[in-house]
């Protein structure tokens, strides 16, 4: 069990601290006017990196199936040393500022400083006990994670028939993106590498998406009353439903993330025109797509609101309309568009609805 843990523990640091702090990296490289401050920098890392993972391996599955866990892995590896090799220049500079940011902190504002960073502590020691002893029993996590193990057996997605899996009689009627039982693909192929075994990783995902909401909370509100900043965070906290599911794990904390993040980018964006603003909007609210249909649901909402309210001139808001559909597409809602030309979830789905409809008219 020991060794099964480390091995968890040394894939949690890779993607959760090495490749968020790349995506950081390279995010900072762009941003050349830094218009994004660094806790928001990290607080949007932190949820775009291990979503990349998954991305990547989405894509690999569909367009080069079967192959080794080992390839899998490496071709992800590589990709994050690529943006790595783009920002190095820059990796001082990083360092240097937050650095900086975090002394001042510290003189600055001492108790403050050292409350977060004690309440840290103790969630990431909670959170890895909660990993270790609470197994996963609900029924939608369970259901994602069994998709997510069929995946990495198969090693391929294939939407003329991906959602009925022959040796086990398991069949998967999820509508929603692939990014989120796909953690328990690559937690699989990461198994396969180090010869370990269990899905800590994939319980895991739930309590990381769970603290960036707070963080986000946290961040905006203390931008204008640190009192009630930490009043809502407790609120937050202490609520049932909230609260709950960090131990007994569910996509909501990963879908609402992104929510979180999509809509304080959108209200920036509309705000402070920047086409970084923009490139990370439609990231993100492609990412809040993949994870939920309501997230596409609401990142087709966000997209036009974009559209209503952008104080841009009609041509780039034409063309920012452009790059943030694409976005949206590309790192989640091309999942939905697949399953309805290849596939039979959602066709199906929306006949069954149309033909309610019609007997409810009658």
């Amino acid at each position: 069990m020991f060794y099964n843990f480390l091995s968890y523990l040394i894939l949690l640091y890779i993607i959760n601290v090495l490749f968020t702090g790349i995506v950081a990296l390279f995010i900072y490289t762009l941003d050349k006017k830094k218009v994004l401050s660094l806790p928001q920098l990290y607080l949007i890392s932190a949820a775009i990196a291990p979503s990349i993972c998954s991305l990547l391996i989405y894509y690999l599955l569909i367009l080069i199936p079967k192959q080794s866990s080992l390839f899998y892995v490496s071709v992800v590896f590589a990709v994050f040393t690529y943006l790595l090799i783009i920002g190095r220049k820059n990796l001082h500079k990083l360092r240097d500022s937050t650095l900086t940011f975090l002394q001042e902190k510290k003189k600055t504002e001492p108790k403050i400083f050292l409350f977060i960073a004690s309440a840290l502590t103790i969630f990431f020691l909670a959170w890895q006990i909660i990993v270790v002893k609470i197994p996963i029993i609900r029924h939608d996590t369970f259901e994602y994670g069994t998709w997510g193990k069929v995946l990495s057996e198969r090693k391929q997605i294939n939407y003329s028939n991906q959602r009925f899996d022959p040796t086990t009689g398991f069949y998967f009627v999820g509508l929603h993106g692939m990014n989120f039982p796909i953690f328990g693909t690559w937690e699989r192929f990461w198994n396969d590498i180090t010869s370990s075994q269990g899905d800590y990783y994939f319980r895991s995902v739930t309590g990381w998406y769970w603290i960036i909401i707070v963080l986000e909370l946290l961040y905006w509100l203390m931008k204008k009353d640190k009192v009630i900043a930490f009043i809502a965070a407790t609120a937050l906290v202490l609520t049932p439903a909230f609260g709950a599911s960090l131990l007994y794990y569910h996509l909501d904390t990963y879908r609402i993330a992104f929510l979180v993040i999509t809509l304080s980018l959108l209200l920036q964006v509309i705000e402070k025109p920047n086409r970084l603003l923009v490139l990370l909007f439609g990231i993100s609210g492609g990412f809040m797509a993949n994870a939920h249909s309501l997230g596409f649901a609401l990142a087709g909402i966000l997209f036009i609101l974009y559209g209503l309210f952008s104080r841009e001139s009609i041509k780039n808001k034409i063309i920012n309309l452009l790059i943030i559909g694409i976005l949206i597409l590309v790192f989640g809602a091309v999942h939905y568009l697949f399953d309805i030309l290849f596939g039979d979830v959602w066709v199906t789905w929306l006949k069954l609805q149309w033909k309610l409809i019609q007997e409810s008219l009658k």
